[in-house]
């Protein structure tokens, strides 16, 4: 959701404090709406810390961030570190941090082979890293999840830009409605 936001902060030419603060508000509403459980409010944590570094502009990249947020949270509640929730989401994330990060996508490429591209990396770094947890406490991988994040993550982004446009233009209906209830109450009196 948060990188979301930056590109479309981005196509519209938002500065950087702008871009930051609608992201992480957005991106905490959607951590609010979804349930605010323990893996999608320290995704939300990883999210603000990494983000923040992009806003004061140091010279650290998303991978600090997100240690110092796994740093933070083990200071507040050090037995996190033993839950398998915990492990499989810094692990997770790292992994896919640091391979899009280690390894380019040809820019030759059309830009939809570079999505697909980018999310098989994605995903493939995220199940590698996560092998040691699968191997440990479920005693199976599945690679299945390859194949279906190629289908379900575009889906899903899809829905989600979807059910922010409909909430948006019910708003906007809501709106216009009050303002002709407005204008037809004036007109009665």
């Amino acid at each position: 959701v948060t990188l979301m936001v930056f590109l479309f902060c981005g196509w519209l030419g938002l500065n950087r404090r702008r871009t930051v603060f609608f992201s992480l508000l957005i991106a905490g509403f959607y951590t609010l709406a979804a349930g605010a459980d323990a893996p999608l409010t320290r995704a939300y944590f990883m999210s603000v810390c990494a983000v923040l570094v992009y806003l004061f502009h140091r010279n650290i990249g998303v991978f600090h961030g997100i240690i110092l947020s796994c740093l933070i949270i083990l200071i507040i509640n050090p037995v996190s570190l033993f839950e398998t929730s915990f492990q499989m989401s810094f692990l997770a994330t790292l992994g896919i941090v640091m391979c899009l990060s280690s390894y380019e996508i040809s820019y030759k490429w059309p830009r939809w082979v570079q999505f697909f591209a980018q999310l098989f990396l994605a995903t493939f770094s995220a199940q590698l890293a996560l092998l040691p947890v699968f191997t440990n406490v479920f005693y199976k991988v599945s690679w299945i999840g390859l194949l279906a994040n190629m289908i379900l993550v575009p889906f899903a982004s899809f829905l989600m830009a979807l059910c922010f446009l409909f909430y948006y233009t019910s708003l906007y209906r809501k709106r216009q409605e009050k303002k002709k209830q407005k204008k037809l109450n004036k007109f009665k009196s």
